[in-house]
């Protein structure tokens, strides 16, 4: 069955080729692998229950756009990285670590957003 979630996306104008450009740029770039690899690295360190790291697939860019009016400048989760902690205590150092590697990003306060999960879900 075809839904709009599998359907091959293909960019129609120009905000949408500036969006799948940069979006090729970032699983290219080498920048990117070696900070999703030294994320990996961390969460191997810290004993965190759950990692997972991803590039934005250039289709769903343009569906975010295209349904949510969101181009290349205002949509924020061209990469996403989730740490899964067995305890909400183990999260904090993660943030803090996080803060301290990059002070200018935007990211999501896990534990105010109430988005810790806990290993029982899966």
């Amino acid at each position: 069955m075809k839904t709009k979630m599998n359907l091959d996306v293909v960019a129609e104008n120009e905000e949408e080729r500036r969006i799948v450009d940069f979006i090729n740029m970032l699983h290219k770039s080498k920048e990117v692998q070696e900070f999703l690899q030294t994320m990996e690295e961390e969460a191997k360190r810290r004993n965190v229950f759950k990692y997972r790291a991803r590039i934005k697939n250039p289709a769903s860019a343009i569906r975010t756009y295209r349904i949510n009016k969101k181009n290349l400048d205002n949509a924020h989760d061209y990469i996403g990285i989730t740490f899964i902690t067995n305890t909400e205590e183990e999260i904090y150092p993660i943030i803090d670590y996080l803060k301290k590697l990059m002070p200018d990003a935007d990211y999501v306060d896990f534990v105010a957003e109430e988005t810790i999960y806990s290993p029982l879900v899966y």
